[in-house]
């Protein structure tokens, strides 16, 4: 982990980072999906070495940030809301529970 630390949070930094990580035989031809916190530099850094590779946010910072917003009463039923989203056997029954958390949201 100090390694990572070491290279900094920018763009570069990360591209300095994963082309380590290429080197070392990584090449990426296999990366489908990258789950990362909200670091712009990193996204970039994935983007640019590999484009094909998705990006998803990580469900933990997600939550954070979400509740970050969110009155202190309100705090435990927004996030239980929120992993009833993510803790689903199939996409369907996640849409049915984002709905209900977005109607919700708007009342």
């Amino acid at each position: 982990m100090d390694k990572i630390a070491s290279y900094g949070k920018s763009e570069n930094s990360w591209i300095s980072f994963i082309n380590e990580l290429y080197q070392r035989g990584l090449e990426g031809k296999n990366i489908e999906l990258c789950v990362i916190d909200e670091n712009r530099g990193l996204k970039n850094a994935i983007n640019f070495i590999w484009p094909n590779a998705k990006i998803q946010r990580c469900w933990a910072h997600k939550i954070g940030n979400v509740l970050s917003y969110v009155g202190l009463r309100y705090k435990e039923e927004c996030g239980n809301d929120l992993r009833k989203i993510y803790n689903v056997k199939n996409g369907k029954e996640a849409i049915e529970n984002f709905k209900y958390f977005n109607e919700k949201a708007h009342c």
